[in-house]
């Protein structure tokens, strides 16, 4: 049974935490970030303090032992603090004059870190100064056995932060005891997850914000391409030019086999104000790396549910029998059904087992540009009449959470329906 009052205690929270962030935010500076950061890290690495933490660590969660906290705890956040120094993380940090481009940063927000029993200080003292780094609020939800640890660790980097004018709730962490609905309420709270720990821990981190996962691969390629441009006729009748353009790529790859694509195009000017073009070619494109390892990533698309009453009328006979039966099987009927969310959490991954994409394009035009019409020719007028046929096989794209769930409700095809998660009421909860 949910308690209201663990669901109010998080609530109120993360709305300290907002209105600290927006302050903090607003008089932002990167020095002030990074004296921020510098606050955090002295915590734990002063070295009275890392060894009363350290050994308070060890006591309450029985792992690991003190000599090795003490220099992890050194270590990891001098380590970090090293790594970021010089970063710039907020503000106008780029300008691509060629391309009139201007780049600024700017904080998230709130941030969640959930952290583990086995490193109940490093990790969320480095949880933090990336967070504060980038001008952003967080909280911190240990587990039960790293909490009081945690506890005393706050309330040195409060002091710290206090001495240089900053207020304590940018640093927060879930009330004592930390529990599962406290947690939960947070992630989905929360502008931004970091998730450490259990797999459990990190799936947990699907189901709240939009979630993403580190994408991890590689493969090798080589190319070699050439390319010609062959003027056959010029300045005679009826050829004013005639231009053949050939070009030829072979491409090789670790993990897919080699092939070879080319391209062949016609231009032909019969008069000054007619051109002819046509070109034929095939071609050839891998999957990417992200196509293949993306780690995933989540969002929250809305949906219309199939098994609903009022989208029946706009079925076939045969979709709505099909869909009857499948919406059955969860316990839905199809002439009363009514979903009380049409927003759902779609989560894409890669796919490993990914082949290339191979297609042929063709292509054939008239351009007309008149040379002999003043007006016309004055304002650069041209006119174009283009068809072209394009063939492409293996295309490499995505389902979609809404063709997923067609698939597996109006069509039955029961590989999709192992992707929809439904909750114990009906509605929609996830599509993968």
């Amino acid at each position: 049974m949910i308690n209201s009052a663990e669901i109010d205690e998080v609530d109120l929270l993360v709305k300290r935490a907002r209105i600290a962030q927006q302050k903090f935010e607003k008089n932002g500076s990167q020095h002030l970030f990074d004296l921020a950061c510098q606050a955090v890290g002295w915590a734990l690495m002063k070295p009275e303090q890392n060894q009363r933490l350290a050994e308070l660590a060890v006591r309450e969660t029985g792992l690991g032992n003190v000599s090795d906290k003490i220099k992890k705890n050194h270590n990891k956040t001098l380590g970090l603090l090293r790594d970021i120094k010089s970063v710039k993380s907020f503000g106008h940090v780029s300008e691509d004059k060629e391309k009139g481009l201007s780049t600024y940063l700017r904080p998230k927000g709130v941030v969640a870190a959930i952290v583990p029993s086995t490193n109940p200080l490093a990790t969320p003292v480095n949880n933090i100064i990336n967070a504060l780094k980038c001008g952003n609020s967080i909280i911190v939800a240990p587990s039960p056995k790293g909490a009081q640890p945690l506890k005393e660790l706050l309330a040195l980097i409060h002091e710290n932060l206090s001495l240089i004018g900053l207020d304590k709730d940018l640093v927060q962490m879930v009330p004592v005891p930390p529990s599962k609905i406290k947690t939960n309420k947070l992630m989905q709270l929360a502008d931004m997850l970091v998730v450490t720990g259990s797999q459990n821990n990190v799936k947990a981190g699907y189901s709240s914000g939009n979630p993403r996962l580190s994408t991890e691969g590689s493969y090798s390629n080589r190319d070699y391409y050439g390319e010609v441009s062959i003027p056959l006729l010029a300045d005679v009748t009826g050829f004013q030019e005639l231009t053949i353009d050939a070009a030829y790529r072979h491409t090789s790859y670790s993990d897919f086999a080699s092939d070879t694509v080319d391209r062949i195009a016609m231009k032909w000017k019969p008069i000054d104000d007619i051109t002819v073009r046509a070109t034929s070619s095939s071609s050839y494109k891998a999957p990417t790396i992200a196509d293949l390892n993306f780690g995933g990533g989540g969002g929250f698309p809305t949906y219309v549910d199939p098994c609903e009453q009022n989208v029946q009328q706009t079925y076939t006979a045969e979709e709505q029998a099909m869909t009857a039966v499948q919406c059955a099987k969860e316990g839905l009927d199809t002439a009363t059904w009514a979903t009380s969310n049409n927003q759902i959490l779609a989560f894409s991954v890669g796919n490993p087992t990914l082949i290339p994409e191979n297609g042929t394009n063709e292509t054939f035009g008239v351009v007309w540009q008149p040379t002999t019409i003043e007006v016309l020719e004055n304002i650069n007028f041209k006119m174009a009449i283009d068809s072209f046929e394009l063939e492409i096989e293996n295309a490499v794209v995505g389902s979609g959470s809404q063709n997923a769930l067609n698939q597996c409700y109006k069509y039955g095809r029961e590989d999709f329906c192992a992707k929809v998660s439904r909750s114990y009421g009906g509605d929609v909860n996830s599509v993968e």
